[in-house]
């Protein structure tokens, strides 16, 4: 530690160095899709076509289950998932 009188002011300027360690980068897997993509009419064409086409006399959770189905393949076909490995780093002092 440093301490000098510059004759700026009435006050002292400090210096100091410090030996830190940088932070180690993490990498990190991330999925996304952009939903941006999605053609809202042919999508819900693409949904109203498989929900016409269930089976009527199937219970509520068999219902349930296809729809679910459904709507990830419309979801896959209009806006594929994209995985990427991104480099975390961070922040500024």
């Amino acid at each position: 530690m440093n301490m000098s009188d510059k004759a700026l002011s009435v006050h002292f300027v400090i210096t100091f160095s410090l030996d830190l360690p940088k932070p180690s980068q993490e990498r990190r897997t991330r999925t996304t899709r952009d939903i941006r993509l999605i053609d809202k009419q042919n999508f819900k064409e693409m949904v109203s076509v498989t929900l016409s086409s269930s089976p009527p006399d199937a219970d509520a959770e068999t219902q349930a289950e296809l729809y679910i189905s459904n709507l990830e393949e419309a979801v896959n076909h209009h806006a594929p998932a994209r995985t990427r490995n991104i480099t975390t780093r961070s922040s500024a002092p």
